[in-house]
């Protein structure tokens, strides 16, 4: 292909009077005709027609074979820009004249989006020309009758351009959107495309949404109208998604668990991409598939689930699929995002089942091989992957761990220390570290965290933040008293700005660990905390509990009674206060019934009802009936002393 220059002037340009340096459209060109130009052109439309030939060849002359021409290229490609711009903002005003097709309106689009990635010199000149484009479209109905292809390709373009910009949106280009997915989900006769094209452009402007943060009204609607589709033909060759490839359903699968809460509806179309996912992996092992799309693929999947949707029947053969290429080395290659991705996606799900040992193993790989330049984020959801999985092979990767994160400690944000502390405590517990190993690695990285802790540097925390830190500290068993002075005042002044922002396990988690490490009592943020879980009973009825508080359970009451036993039943606490809050816990007990009280519940409320008998609470510990009895049986039976009515008379607690 010949490129070369002429002088034919562009109609509204001011500041040229037809004599600036203009890029011809070469007669020669290996391009094909516009398809869709069916009718003879006016001048004003044959030059226009130019320009975005002008522009689409510049935006593709790395795949000419002409990179040694880069200068003039960037020349012409200055020039097209200066006059899109001239011609976008003239005519932006003008309903009855319309210069520029929607189909030319998306290739100019999809132009501008090449070009600032080639030529990174006319970032200035795209930028302008983007915004002048997103409010040309907005304010002419120049794309009111678009077809969903040209939308997708449209808003594709933009988005990618200014993504590459560090996601700096123009302000109206939202305001675009809305009129694609107003004009598309109310006009689903647009939603035809060439064979084969349909999951691509799909996939696009979900992508587009998705990259736009986009929340209107409308798109329920359009999710909506993509379901009916899959049900009228998802079966079929007519299906939107046929001949999908595996970066078109990846990116789909990511672009819905990012449209919260509406992506998680499309039932029908994530059971189509999965499926379609689960035989790509499964195909030579999935070694054709780029790392990203698996990687994905999966996240997105576990998000969604995470928001609410329902796993489609045979979902687990996706993750098996998943898994089998995973461990034969198809993420062989992929990024430290893409490794933690994954492993978040699986340890999300809990699949343990399909995370067998050579998917752990290649995850650990790569987790070590990224742990000198791992992104703190990465590394803390990867080793919490590890940790949700089971992975007992990763006490080692996880000493190193703790180096880094005492290294970079002044770096991590409060849930990155949380997931750590968590993946630390459940793939390192004391009881598989020597002594060496506990000096050297264990406790200098919670030195470190006591230090951030007391010094109130986790700003922001969550409640489960705090409470995952102090279970860390007693699952290894070291006790830094700043260390859980700090993270019972931090959880305490988080309740105290939003109500609702804590969960019934965090009071659980923390006053366990604030037990069993022998915790001061008289901590005055810790008798709070346990008034505070204890008084859960209290205030809101048990069929208030679930959608309230996300659980609360038989498990809660045991290490609230052994929390009272533990630290609030000696003369120096003991209150008229703790033994009405332990009344309630006891009676809420005897109330729930035995099928809802784990045996380790049983076990704890148990010692709490030796305690309160012991020191005499009024109306004893668990009332008489079927908890009490199983209860004590259990205890009876662990300590193999006495019978359970011998256990109950020497306790004479009735």
């Amino acid at each position: 292909m010949e490129w070369r220059t002429g002088k034919l002037p562009l109609s509204g340009n001011p500041t040229t009077g037809g004599k600036s340096r203009q890029l011809v459209a070469n007669p020669a060109s290996s391009r094909a005709p516009d398809p869709y130009v069916t009718a003879p052109l006016t001048k004003l439309q044959a030059e226009n027609q130019i320009l975005v030939q002008q522009l689409r060849e510049c935006a593709h002359w790395d795949l000419d074979g002409h990179v040694q021409n880069a200068e003039g290229m960037e020349g012409d490609a200055r020039a097209a820009l200066v006059a899109l711009s001239h011609v976008l903002q003239d005519y932006r005003h003008t309903a009855h004249d319309l210069p520029l097709s929607s189909l030319q309106l998306m290739r100019v689009a999809r132009s501008l989006a090449r070009l600032q990635a080639l030529l990174p010199n006319l970032r200035s000149l795209v930028c302008q020309a983007s915004e002048d484009l997103v409010l040309y479209v907005c304010f002419t109905p120049t794309m009111r009758n678009a077809r969903f292809a040209v939308w997708s390709g449209l808003l594709y373009g933009l988005v990618s351009l200014n993504a590459d910009l560090g996601n700096h949106f123009p302000p109206k280009l939202l305001a675009a959107a809305d009129l694609a997915v107003e004009h598309l989900s109310e006009s689903p006769q647009q939603w035809v495309f060439s064979p084969g094209l349909g999951a691509k452009s799909i996939s696009q402007l979900f992508w587009a949404l998705a990259k736009l943060g986009y929340e209107g009204g409308q798109l329920g609607a359009l999710v909506d109208a993509l379901e009916k589709l899959m049900l009228e033909n998802g079966s079929s060759t007519e299906s939107p998604l046929a001949g999908a490839n595996a970066q078109d359903l990846s990116s789909l699968c990511w672009s819905l668990a990012r449209l919260v809460p509406e992506g998680a509806r499309c039932a029908r179309v994530w059971a189509k991409c999965l499926v379609d996912l689960e035989r790509f992996m499964s195909a030579n092992s999935g070694v054709h598939l780029k790392p990203q799309d698996i990687a994905n693929s999966v996240w997105a999947f576990a998000t969604a689930v995470a928001q609410g949707m329902t796993p489609p029947a045979g979902s687990h053969l996706f993750l098996s699929a998943a898994a089998a290429a995973v461990a034969k080395g198809a993420l062989l290659h992929g990024s430290q995002q893409e490794w933690s991705n994954l492993l978040w996606g699986f340890g999300k799900l809990k699949a343990t089942t399909q995370a067998t040992e050579g998917f752990l193993a290649a995850g650990r790989i790569a987790t070590r091989r990224f742990l000198p330049l791992h992104t703190k984020q990465a590394l803390a959801n990867s080793m919490w992957a590890l940790a949700s999985l089971g992975d007992t092979n990763a006490t080692g990767l996880a000493l190193e761990a703790m180096d880094e994160m005492r290294q970079s400690i002044a770096h991590l944000s409060a849930q990155d220390i949380s997931n750590l502390c968590w993946a630390f405590g459940t793939l390192a517990p004391k009881e598989r570290l020597d002594e060496a190993a506990y000096a050297t690695h264990v406790l200098p990285m919670l030195h470190a965290v006591a230090d951030r802790v007391a010094d109130g540097g986790l700003k922001g925390a969550l409640s489960q933040n705090w409470a995952n830190i102090c279970w860390c500290f007693a699952t290894l068993a070291v006790y830094i008293p700043k260390a859980f002075y700090g993270s019972t005042a931090g959880l305490a002044a988080g309740i105290a700005r939003d109500p609702l922002s804590w969960a019934p396990v965090d009071f659980s988690c923390m006053l366990w660990a604030c037990a069993h490490m022998g915790h001061d009592p008289k901590d005055p943020h810790l008798k709070e905390l346990w008034i505070k879980g204890a008084r859960l009973y209290t205030d809101f009825s048990p069929d208030a509990w679930q959608p309230h508080l996300v659980s609360h359970d038989g498990q809660d009451l045991g290490i609230l009674s052994l929390a009272w036993a533990v630290l609030f039943s000696s003369p120096g606490t003991r209150s008229s206060e703790t033994d009405a809050t332990a009344r309630v816990i006891f009676d809420t007990a005897a109330s729930l019934g035995v099928s809802k009280l784990s045996e380790a519940s049983l076990t704890a409320l148990a010692q709490a009802h030796i305690e309160a008998c012991d020191i005499g609470l009024p109306g004893g510990g668990v009332p008489a009936g079927p908890v009490q009895t199983a209860m004590l049986e259990l205890w009876a039976q662990r300590k193999q002393c006495f019978t359970c009515s011998e256990f109950q008379q020497r306790l004479d607690c009735e």
